[in-house]
């Protein structure tokens, strides 16, 4: 903008001033920065005048994850200094009503390939999943647990996240939910997050893929013996599984047989996963275990004329309780018969000074401790033996 007076002028001290001018530059500019006066306007400033703009910028809505403070930064020359000279103001920004959100969710053998999460299908633990926003940036990184599932707390609610798998997927998987012809490879579909919600549908699914066969599934302490895995037998970790490619089709694991095709070990929640690349339909496997003591289950498992895709997930060993054990419990002067430890038997099995009275039971002469009250036997072997703790020793009050 320039403002020109053509004659009238003839004292050289007179100023011309119009004050209040607001200058305005509209329109989105995507690249590069807002040039308020050019170079070629040949602005002339007296001494001690100066040029004040007021602007006012409208950033990205929502704005980027993680973004807390927002600085702008003006850059003047002139004839006489031609080297820039800058000056910046940065604002931070508060965003009081907003409230962190959460996002959960699972990565599962999609073992039939349908898209749906099924019983029966495991989860794939210790899969690196990261959370990004709709730029695509990352906003935090995890690891799946021992049953595929996650979790991000914090979370600034925003539109458009999604969660994408980026490290530590087992070998012979791709990925059947949701559609990557969709949304991209080892992507969920995008959500939003409102202030103080959650998503928890964030779900990954991956099959077989293209001529690949899975085996597992699991490897756990099998605390009653009945080859199954009933609720609260612990799962068992660390334990070597060998694949088998049976050649000749006859079930029988021949010694020119005996070269794993793969091998896998049981994971902090008791699964495994075996696979073969290649495979042709009818082709036969053998899974062994490579520990067979104490197994409650097969130690070998046949799987005859396969699919050339597929999974195959019913090969589980059971063990008994492997090393020794500890049984230990309360001896105590029933005060009211009830058959029942409570605190009124702990006062009256004191002196009134801490100490047991005579009338208690001494206690175990073996390994026993606790001043009479708390008996242990440590050292006690597994295998499915059976106990009885009875005392050696009773005293009449």
């Amino acid at each position: 903008m320039r403002f020109r007076i053509d004659g009238g002028f003839d004292d050289p001290a007179a100023r011309f001033s119009i004050d209040d001018v607001n200058i305005s530059f509209t329109g989105a500019q995507t690249a590069g920065y807002p040039e308020f006066i050019g170079a070629n306007q040949a602005v002339t400033l007296a001494a001690g005048a100066f040029v004040e703009l007021t602007f006012e910028v409208t950033v990205d809505d929502p704005l980027p994850t993680g973004l807390t403070a927002i600085t702008n930064t003006a850059t003047t020359t002139s004839a006489e200094l031609p080297i820039p000279v800058s000056a910046s103001a940065t604002n931070v920004l508060t965003i009081p009503s907003l409230r962190a959100a959460t996002v959960a969710g699972r990565v599962w053998l999609d073992a039939d390939g349908d898209q749906g999460e099924e019983a029966g299908e495991p989860g794939i633990a210790n899969v690196e999943v990261t959370l990004r926003d709709l730029w695509g940036t990352p906003v935090a990184t995890l690891r799946t647990d021992v049953g595929g599932r996650y979790l991000f707390s914090g979370v600034a609610p925003g539109d458009d996240y999604y969660v994408e798998v980026t490290g530590d997927l087992p070998s012979g998987l791709t990925q059947s939910h949701p559609d990557p012809a969709e949304y991209g490879d080892d992507r969920s579909e995008p959500f939003d997050l409102a202030s103080g919600g959650g998503w928890t549908e964030a779900m990954l699914g991956y099959r077989p893929a293209a001529g690949t066969v899975l085996f597992g599934d699991q490897a756990w302490v099998d605390a009653n013996a009945n080859g199954l895995r009933d609720a609260g037998e612990l799962a068992l970790a660390g334990v070597t599984v060998d694949l088998f490619l049976d050649a000749d089709h006859d079930a029988l694991l021949d010694p020119e047989e005996a070269t794993p095709v793969a091998t896998a070990s049981s994971d902090a929640g008791g699964h495994y996963l075996l696979s073969a690349a290649g495979v042709s339909a009818g082709d036969d496997f053998f899974v062994a275990v490579r520990t067979m003591t104490d197994l409650t289950t097969p130690g070998t498992y046949h799987f005859p004329d396969v699919a050339a895709t597929g999974a195959y997930l019913t090969a589980d060993f059971g063990y008994l309780g492997a090393g020794t054990f500890r049984i230990s419990d309360r001896v105590w002067l029933d005060g009211d018969g009830d058959g029942t430890f409570e605190p009124a038997d702990a006062r009256a099995a004191s002196r009134g000074d801490g100490r047991p009275p005579r009338c208690e039971p001494q206690r175990d002469r073996h390994r026993g401790h606790g001043g009479g009250r708390i008996f242990a036997f440590t050292g006690a072997t597994g295998g499915g033996a059976d106990y009885t703790v009875r005392s050696a020793t009773r005293r009449q009050c």
